[in-house]
């Protein structure tokens, strides 16, 4: 009896596929496509292209490794003999879709690249949460409680752990790194009242939506009252007097039970900043959620994300980073900051290559050592990566290198002369030590004033998971056939 349910499931989705309307892709004899999105990732690229087709949109995808700027998904839509038939409806989907611009390819440019049609994609699966000595739990548990929306990707994420014993305010990266937190809300008054504190931009590629939220951990003894939402929708509109100012109260009932104010005021003419001020009921978390393009409605909506599935680790591209650290010693310092970003406009003829890949830097302070710091720049591509290394980090006549190895990559070290700690005679110090995989481009730093020696770099970056990795969703045949 269940196998006879089983083969009539399954002939019942050989008919559905064969009934789909069939998608004409370009070609030379109709070369004209409208390109509705560009990606690095995978990963991201098929989560749009689901959304795409969800709207109604006969989108295909194509692996393009193109000579100047290397590998891309793209998300295209429509094959037209002229481009005039392009443009035309290209205004229509711009029109019904509210998309940004859209480019229009031909075929017969990219063709001499190499170009493969993608049909399928097993997206990653990821573990509830994460371990590691680096993260604290008050980190952990801001991140899941953190918005998750599939609509929109992760375009930058700075987090702040902060520490009793450290004044993070005077590292070099909070200093360098601008938070954008409403106005009349000064970053530093926040940092000193939190455990963590994070801020995100939230970005809908295929409509152009951009939301910045920060999310603060706030420490029991912070001195912002009992109703801190209200105490921070005050600071905003009184930053001064308005033409147009208000403040409407909030309550969201959900995955977390929160209440708070919208706060909408008009700075310039015609020109609407919205914010929402929210905190949950425990008021242990602060929610500043911000848009100028935004309409009341949508920034409700997005608000309704917050502690959707894992917050921040339901996305698989900041997720992989933090395991990364799974290993990470901490008793060279203190991990004080986490800076993740797409990286866009790239200058030079190797930023082509770098340009909508993604950098993290974690930032480590010691009182001993200093501060130090560890990047990881992911590519999709081994090609892109031999290019990026070769034409970044290979030592030439004036830049001299030592190689060594680290987890059986070949690694360059670099020195600079300066007085040894211990010592206080000149020697060659290290100062950086670079190198790659299949998936990453990684270096650590002294960034000239720590002091971490060659070994204690080797013990950190040799206990490193430099390659996570997930298991695959399994497809609804397979898990059918399964049970």
């Amino acid at each position: 009896m269940k196998n006879t349910w089983l083969i009539s499931i399954f002939f019942l989705l050989l008919i559905s596929v064969a009934c789909q309307v069939k998608i004409e892709r370009f070609s030379e004899e109709k070369p004209y496509a409208i390109i509705i999105e560009k990606y690095r990732s995978p990963e991201d690229a098929w989560e749009s292209l689901q959304r795409a087709r969800d709207m109604g949109i006969p989108i295909y995808m194509a692996h393009v490794n193109e000579e100047e700027t290397g590998a891309w998904y793209m998300l295209l839509t429509g094959a037209f003999k002229t481009l005039e038939e392009a443009i035309a409806q290209r205004i229509g989907y711009e029109d019904d879709y509210s998309f940004l611009y859209l480019d229009i390819v031909n075929y017969n440019q990219v063709s001499r690249h190499q170009l493969v049609y993608v049909d399928e994609y097993k997206p990653i699966s990821l573990p509830d949460s994460i371990a590691s000595p680096a993260y604290t739990e008050h980190l952990v548990n801001l991140l899941m409680h953190a918005p998750y929306n599939k609509s929109y990707r992760l375009e930058d994420v700075k987090v702040v752990q902060t520490n009793d014993s450290i004044d993070v305010l005077r590292r070099t990266s909070l200093r360098t790194n601008v938070f954008d937190m409403p106005r009349g809300v000064y970053p530093p008054s926040v940092i000193n009242e939190a455990d963590v504190l994070t801020e995100i931009i939230y970005y809908d590629e295929l409509i152009g939506q951009r939301y910045t939220v920060d999310v603060v951990a706030l420490k029991p003894s912070h001195g912002f009252g009992a109703d801190v939402s209200e105490a921070f929708a005050e600071k905003i509109i009184g930053t001064r007097d308005y033409e147009f100012e208000e403040m409407l109260p909030r309550e969201f009932q959900g995955n977390l039970n929160l209440k708070g104010f919208a706060v909408n005021i008009e700075p310039q003419k015609g020109r609407v900043y919205r914010y929402l001020v929210l905190h949950d009921i425990t008021g242990k978390y602060l929610y500043l959620i911000q848009s100028t393009k935004s309409s009341q409605e949508n920034i409700d909506s997005f608000a309704k994300s917050i502690g959707e599935a894992n917050g921040l680790l339901s996305y698989p591209a900041l997720f992989e980073k933090l395991s990364i650290l799974k290993e990470a010693p901490n008793e060279q310092g203190h991990l004080a900051y986490i800076h993740y970003r797409i990286l866009n406009e790239v200058p030079g003829k190797t930023g082509a290559f770098i340009e909508k890949h993604t950098k993290t830097n974690f930032v480590f302070f010691s009182p001993v050592k200093g501060e130090w710091e560890f990047t990881a720049s992911r590519y999709f591509d081994p090609t892109t990566i031999n290019t990026i290394f070769t034409n970044v980090y290979t030592p030439y006549r004036r830049n001299k290198k030592d190689s060594i190895e680290v987890q059986q990559n070949h690694a360059w070290l670099t020195t600079l002369r300066r007085r040894h700690p211990d010592t206080r005679k000149y020697v060659d110090f290290p100062n950086e030590i670079q190198f790659a995989n299949d998936k990453f481009i990684f270096v650590i730093s002294n960034k000239r004033y720590a002091l971490l020696e060659q070994d204690e770099m080797m013990d950190f970056l040799n206990r490193l998971d430099l390659s996570p990795r997930f298991k695959t969703k399994k497809g609804f045949l397979e898990d059918l056939l399964a049970n």
